[in-house]
């Protein structure tokens, strides 16, 4: 699992709304998502190494259920993702501890 982060790119005609590519984060890799310095309108997505501010726009939604919903998200797909990792790992120290008995 996957976050692709990209930028909205307006032509300036208002007719034509393109996204520009910036970064895939793999679910993993992520170590917390939170909110971003007590702004409802962003969250932060922290790594290893440094973290994204992600700001979001309103399309007459509010912010604050959208913040939730995506941190919600985030969060989820994380816990997933450990339970996942965990199972697979006790999966194989199993299969492994029958081979030496």
């Amino acid at each position: 699992r996957v976050i692709l982060l990209c930028k909205k790119k307006d032509e300036g005609n208002g007719k034509s709304l393109q996204y520009q590519f910036k970064e895939m984060i793999k679910i993993t890799d992520i170590a917390v998502c939170t909110y971003s310095k007590n702004d409802r309108n962003k969250f932060e997505i922290v790594l290893k190494d440094y973290s994204y501010i992600v700001q979001l726009s309103s399309n007459g939604e509010k912010l604050d259920e959208m913040n939730s919903r995506w941190i919600d998200a985030i969060k989820n797909c994380i816990t997933k993702q450990t339970e996942q990792r965990r199972g697979s790992l006790i999966k194989a120290h199993l299969e492994n501890t029958r081979i030496y008995q």
